[in-house]
Order: structure tokens, then C-alpha cells, then sequence
């Protein structure tokens, strides 16, 4: 362990003086959606001294919200390139077009400041100042969600409407996000304009494990691009086209890894959070995640297990993994994985 006591742990990057900054997703907060999620601006970005575990916000305010089940949605992905730190919010503007303060049962004073953040930083793409100034570059929930309403049926459930951008990769001339609802890798130009490089397919019918492929993460690795989906799927993709490189591939699922954030080597290597495995944990039961190893030609091996809900990893510069944990805990932490 290097660090505890953070709210909702999500993805993690280090800075080019090295410092390790951590996006936390918060707790929501006093307004509360009848039969939806309570919400609030407790989402921050917080930087970490490894010497000592210490965490101080570094930018503060950002939109979050707790759905019934106690899932924290907010600030989800980290990802720093030409020292430049961004990070992605979850879910989609539309979600909260109708939601009025007046109309709500016991709305704090401050329900329209935290309701204006939630239609404008729900889905959005964030570039980050040391300063802890935030500007929007594009919203990728907006764009995704209207993808889902004009090319329906790349769901399970059929013409499901989602969006909730979770992963991000900063490259030059801009950002690689997958998005978990949509179920696509979108581009995002410095400038601002999105594109959808590819939808990944439907996994496997609804039973025993309901899901689409919800891809969460994208990374490098050996020079080329994979990314990683919640049906425990790892892809290489090239131009518009994605390969399999690993994962369950027939009619029926019985089980395995559930990924959540990725990293890669230059040897071709993916470093993958599994945040829980077997099949969905049923409640009250104990559940636990790893990280697994997985090779350019698909080789799977577990490199630490026994993590509670792990969510996001990267690479520090001593060489090490560093793993969020406890992502959907007021009390999560970062643990550092030697290899």
C-alpha cells in the first residue's frame, strides 16, 4: 500500500517531474434524483506523495453522483502526454436535461450550481492545469449517447441509449477514449472534434452475465494500440479494424476477467485491473480482483490477486505498477505492484 483514505479511486498517471496524481470520483452529494443517483461536486483530482501516502486535491468541484446500488460516477480515466494532464468524466449530459431543482423534494441551496456541473462536465473530455484549472475539450458523452440514438442495436439489450466514457489515452494531436456505454473507441482531436475509430461487437447472449462489451481502457503496448472491455476481452486495434488478442470468444459465458484499466510495455505487454473475478459478485459476497499479465500472442497470467474492486493501473518511472483500489469506497487506496 501507498496510499488510503481516497474517495472512489479511479485512474491514476504520473506527471513528467513524477508525481502521481489520482482521479477520485467522489461521494455525490445533497441533491438527490428520486429513484436515481444523489449528486454533488466532490470529484477531484489529488496528488500523491509516495514517500509518505499523503494526498492533497489538486482540482477540486467536479461533478459526481451515486447511483442506488452506491457506485460512484464521476471523473473516471487519467492520462498526461506533452505535459499535458487530462481526464475523462463519466455518463452523458442528456441524463440530467430534465432534472429540475424545483421540482426536486428538499433541494439544497446550492442543487443549481451542482445540476449546471452536472450537464456540463457529465461526458466530458477535461485538459487539467498544475494551477487545478479545468478547460472542456469536447464532450464525448453528448456526442456518444446521439451516436447510440442514430446507429441503434449495438447493445445485449437491443437498442439500449448510452454513453459513459471511462478510459482515455493522450497521444499526439489528441485523445483515445473508450467509452462503456457506447461501447466504441472514439478519437478526439486537440481541436475538439470526435470520431468514432470502432463499436465493438455484442460478446455473448444475456445469460448467466448480462453485458455489452463495455471497453474501459486503452493503452500502448509494443508500439500498437489495444484496449480492454468489462466481458474481459483484450483487443488490438488498427485503423478503423480491432482483433482479438484475448478473451471469450464462444456462445456461452461462464465466468473470468472483468477489466477496468490497462497498461502497456514496449515489449508488447498488457498490464490489465480484472476488478473482480468469476462471474457478477452476488450481494454480500466477498469479491476480489487482479491485475493479469496478458502477452502480444494472448498468454493470460494473474501478477497479483486478492485486490478489493480494483480499478485503474499505470506505470511508475521506478518501473513498478501502481493499482487504485477500493474504487467504490470513501476509503480506497493505491497499492504498488513490484514486478
Amino acid at each position: 500500500p501507498v496510499a488510503s483514505g481516497l474517495d472512489s479511486p479511479r485512474g491514476l498517471a504520473f506527471l513528467p517531474n513524477g508525481t502521481l496524481v489520482v482521479a477520485e470520483a467522489g461521494h455525490g452529494g445533497d441533491v438527490v434524483i428520486p429513484n436515481g443517483p444523489s449528486l454533488g461536486l466532490t470529484g477531484q483530482v489529488s496528488k500523491v506523495n509516495l514517500a509518505t501516502g499523503a494526498h492533497t486535491p489538486v482540482v477540486t468541484g467536479l461533478f459526481s453522483g451515486v447511483d442506488p446500488e452506491g457506485g460512484a460516477i464521476g471523473i473516471d480515466g487519467l492520462s498526461t502526454q506533452g505535459g499535458r494532464l487530462l481526464g475523462i468524466m463519466g455518463v452523458f449530459p442528456q441524463a440530467f436535461a430534465g432534472a429540475d431543482c424545483a421540482a426536486l423534494p428538499n433541494a439544497p441551496s446550492d442543487c443549481s450550481a451542482v445540476m449546471a456541473a452536472a450537464r456540463a462536465q457529465a461526458g466530458a473530455l477535461m485538459k487539467f492545469t498544475p494551477s487545478g484549472a479545468s478547460e472542456q475539450i469536447a464532450n464525448v458523452g453528448a456526442h456518444d449517447y446521439q451516436f447510440t440514438v442514430d446507429n441503434p442495436g449495438g447493445s445485449t439489450f437491443g437498442s439500449e441509449l448510452d454513453a459513459n466514457p471511462y478510459g482515455l489515452l493522450a497521444a499526439p494531436g489528441g485523445t483515445y477514449v473508450a467509452d462503456a456505454g457506447a461501447n466504441t473507441l472514439d478519437w478526439v482531436s486537440n481541436d475538439g472534434q470526435i470520431s468514432v475509430v470502432h463499436r465493438f461487437p455484442v460478446p455473448h447472449p444475456a445469460e448467466p452475465f448480462p453485458s455489452d462489451a463495455v471497453p474501459t481502457c486503452v493503452a500502448r503496448a509494443g508500439g500498437h494500440l489495444v484496449v480492454a472491455d468489462l466481458a474481459g476481452r483484450i483487443w488490438k486495434v488498427t485503423g478503423s479494424n480491432a482483433a482479438l488478442i484475448s478473451g471469450p470468444t464462444g456462445d456461452s459465458y461462464t465466468g473470468g476477467n472483468h477489466f477496468t484499466g490497462c497498461v502497456g510495455d514496449g515489449a508488447g505487454n498488457v498490464y490489465v485491473v480484472s476488478m473482480f473475478n468469476g462471474l457478477f459478485p452476488a450481494p454480500n459476497v466477498a469479491q476480489t480482483g487482479s491485475v493479469v499479465k496478458v502477452t502480444s500472442s494472448g498468454d493470460v497470467s494473474t501478477v497479483a490477486g486478492g485486490l478489493v474492486f480494483p480499478n485503474g493501473i499505470t506505470a511508475g518511472p521506478d518501473g513498478a505498477l501502481y493499482v487504485s483500489v477500493g474504487s467504490i469506497s470513501n476509503n480506497g487506496g493505491i497499492v504498488r505492484i513490484t514486478l
